[in-house]
């Protein structure tokens, strides 16, 4: 009766007083005259556990799997079905509090304009990540390997052990304990250190030989909430302040408004601080968002407001979706950028002989090939084959077209613009018949003179001779009132080089359809101006006699965004429209780790900034941020919050608990019914 409150047993009568005493599936604790102990050793498999053996005369044998009943019993029932996975299930709380908690104070300021140092102790250090995996005890006697478990993504990490099973000849599998499915299974190619990526976790193998039979036990979790600790101890490095601060220019005239800003994060996808704050206490560079026209903004280099420059890579051509919040930055930290910069781009020198008949009419095309693109994406399992999809671009397409075509493929985003500059127009003569066509669209108007009965020149049009500023002003004003170049996204302005001061007319397309320019000269001396694409030499259009016609077609650039791991080739490697695709920084990336909305309606010439915060002592976005963690579902794959992930553990202690009662109970019942029974 003593023997079995604490484990089950079985008791045959041999008669003469004497009793054999069975436990477990045959073992014998107590045969004839003979008795046997049981005693605890660590599990080969996992030293952090250990087991019950049955030691006879000869051998030693683990019983831990068979032996129930009793306080023996009842403590490993409990041990394996419940503390091991409260264990887990707490320090997955606790990984991901000091992961989300780290990761957000990282983002914030403190009262020096530093940013934030790690809030809790880091989750990957070299002690934590090495004591995650634990050999078996039986593995080749080999003392030279070093495994770390790393935990790379804490919001979908489980709470289940893993087996890594070395099966011979570099294969392996990694099995997942609690539903013993195998979540990878590969081969080492014998180079190290080598990483194997699963469930969150990484599994760096750092040196050391492995052989075929040898396993490891990983506890991603086990020992979280014991190894959690507060790693700031200065009260001013709280970083409580956002980094960021936004404004509205004072001369906005529509209602659009921005967010504050965000930190996403301070690092590249290959983990590499990010240029925009790498300069500590600032921007670098501040940004400017500027609407070109309602629906079509970019966003600039605004070191100096007065001249603000693109970007590199640029982030330019926009849409704006008037009614809803907008994100202006692109969220993937694996994004690289690529824009049309081959030699027969715009006005370049590989297309002009192509394009350019003085005395002929505007051309029909642009000049732009058909050209084979090759983009590639990785796999969508680890360690598969890249996939390659091919397009071939339509020969004399626009950049509009092009751009089209190509954001149909997965992991591409285009946009096509264009742009040209009119300059030297002094050098027309305002007498007919001189007109200047964009688009089939006359821009120079004309009016019937009652006098001669013909149409001349209209008065309202400026003598670009006598004041080409005017001159250019009409053109922009006709060409900004055209519906149908509207239509295309077409828009002007007219101002003065930066440089020289000269009078010059830009004209945009938010679409990237082509320009078709047309000019006509009068009937006086031969007239011209010059048009450029601001990237290549500008072309002087020239009417050598009356009626005689040049023109030109300026193609349009496009701008392509490549999702992360999508790649781009041609064939030929040197693309004519995208430039050498084999060089290292063709493709440059276009992440800058921040985020802000623009909502509202904005017009036309409205302006934004994006700036450090250089008064962080009067900002608590950040801590408030943090706060808003314990709400945030960041635990289980976006399933689970700080508190619903807790409350489920309690709920499911709560439950085991009360089974537990009620079992105690009956067994209560049964042995006061065994007693009477025995009497």
């Amino acid at each position: 009766r003593q023997l079995s409150e604490h484990v089950g047993l079985q008791v045959y009568d041999q008669g003469f007083g004497q009793v054999n005493i069975i436990i477990g599936n045959g073992q014998n604790l107590v045969i004839g005259n003979e008795s046997f102990n049981l005693s605890l050793e660590s599990n080969e498999a996992n030293a952090a556990d250990v087991d019950v053996v049955f030691n006879s005369s000869s051998s030693s044998q683990s019983v831990t799997n068979v032996v129930s009943g009793g306080t023996v019993g009842g403590l490993l029932e409990f041990r394996d079905d419940i503390l091991d996975d409260v264990y887990n299930q707490l320090g997955r709380i606790a990984v991901v509090v000091s992961d989300t908690f780290n990761d957000a104070h990282s983002k914030g300021i403190d009262l020096d304009n530093n940013f934030g140092e790690d809030f809790f102790v880091e989750i990957n250090s070299p002690e934590a990540s090495s004591a995650r995996v634990i050999g078996n005890a039986n593995n080749s006697s080999s003392r030279d390997r070093e495994l770390f478990l790393n935990i790379s993504d804490s919001s979908v990490i489980t709470t289940g052990d893993y087996t890594l099973k070395m099966e011979g000849n570099g294969l392996f599998t990694v099995t997942r304990e609690s539903d013993k499915e195998v979540v990878v299974s590969d081969i080492l190619n014998g180079v190290l250190p080598a990483s194997i990526h699963f469930d969150g976790l990484e599994l760096v193998l750092s040196s050391g030989t492995f052989v075929g039979g040898d396993s490891f036990t990983m506890n991603a979790t086990r020992n979280g909430s014991r190894d959690i600790d507060v790693s700031i101890t200065d009260p001013e490095s709280l970083a409580f302040a956002s980094p960021i601060r936004t404004d509205a220019d004072l001369g906005n005239t529509g209602n659009a408004i921005i967010s504050g800003g965000e930190v996403i994060t301070l690092r590249d996808s290959n983990g590499e601080p990010l240029d925009l704050f790498a300069q500590n206490g600032e921007m670098s560079p501040p940004l400017g968002v500027r609407f070109i026209t309602d629906t079509k903004y970019e966003i600039l280099d605004f070191s100096d407001p007065g001249n603000p420059v693109e970007l590199d890579p640029p982030i330019r051509n926009q849409t704006y979706i008037p009614g809803v919040p907008n994100s202006l930055f692109n969220q993937d930290p694996g994004a690289t950028f690529v824009t049309s910069a081959g030699d027969f781009i715009g006005l370049s020198a590989g297309q002009q002989e192509t394009l350019f008949v003085t005395g002929s009419a505007s051309p029909t095309n642009n000049g732009y090939p058909a050209e084979v693109l090759s983009f590639t994406r990785p796999s969508s399992v680890d360690g598969g084959t890249p996939t390659t999809e091919q397009v071939i671009t339509g020969l004399f397409s626009s950049a509009k077209e092009t751009a089209d075509m190509l954001s149909n493929v997965n992991g591409v985003s285009a946009t096509a613009s264009n742009y040209m500059e009119i300059t030297d127009v002094e050098n027309l003569s305002l007498t007919e018949p001189l007109q200047i066509t964009l688009n089939g669209e006359e821009l120079i108007e004309y009016a019937f003179d009652s006098d001669t009965s013909t149409f001349v020149i209209s008065p309202a049009v400026p003598n670009p001779k006598n004041d080409p500023d005017a001159f250019n002003q009409y053109i922009a004003e006709r060409i900004n009132t055209n519906d149908v170049l509207k239509n295309l996204g077409v828009f002007a302005s007219a101002s003065s080089d930066a440089t020289t001061g000269d009078p010059e007319l830009k004209v945009y397309s938010t679409e990237g359809d082509d320009f078709d320019l047309t000019f006509v000269g009068d009937d006086g001396d031969p007239d011209s101006f010059n048009v450029n694409d601001g990237l290549n030499p500008s072309i002087a259009l020239t009417a050598s006699a009356a009626g005689t016609s040049s023109g030109i077609t300026v193609g349009g650039t496009i701008d392509l965004t490549l999702a992360d791991g999508v790649t781009l080739g041609a064939n030929p490697s040197d693309s004519l429209l995208f430039g050498d695709t084999t060089l290292a920084n063709f493709a440059k990336a276009a992440f800058l780790g921040i985020q802000a909305e623009i909502s509202g309606n904005p017009e036309e010439g409205d302006a934004f900034t994006l700036d450090f915060n250089s008064e962080g002592a009067f900002d608590n976005r950040n801590i408030l941020s943090m706060s808003n963690l314990q709400t945030l579902e960041t635990i289980g794959d976006g399933r689970l919050s700080f508190t619903g992930s807790y409350g489920a553990l309690i709920e499911d202690v709560g439950i085991t608990s009360a089974s537990s009662i009620t079992n105690s109970a009956a067994a209560t019942q049964v042995l006061q019914q065994s007693e009477g029974l025995r009497n």
